[in-house]
């Protein structure tokens, strides 16, 4: 089971990936993109690919992937989709 987080600044919830978690469906994802035509990649995903910068803010509000919080299953609104979001690690040595 996935680990749910909430956004600080606006109670948005999402599910949470750990770094590794989101480079290998970063790689995976572009490895697939990359196979795709130009207009493919325009169309279907405004020809971007993937970036880990891409989970480390809020879908909602933007806000860092840094200003979350645990979050309870109860918090997430039945049927809703939720988006993922890196799990923030403080840094040990310090």
């Amino acid at each position: 089971m996935n680990k749910f987080l909430i956004c600080c600044k606006c109670d948005w919830v999402h599910f949470g990936l750990s770094k590794s978690e989101i480079e290998t469906e970063v790689e995976t994802f572009n490895v697939y993109y990359k196979t795709l035509t130009k207009e493919k990649q325009d169309s279907y995903y405004g020809g971007k690919e993937s970036s880990i910068e891409q989970y480390q803010s809020c879908f909602n509000c933007g806000n860092t992937y840094e200003d979350f919080e645990d979050a309870s299953p109860d918090k997430v609104p039945e049927g809703s989709t939720i988006q993922p979001v890196m799990i923030y690690e403080q840094d040990k040595t310090t």
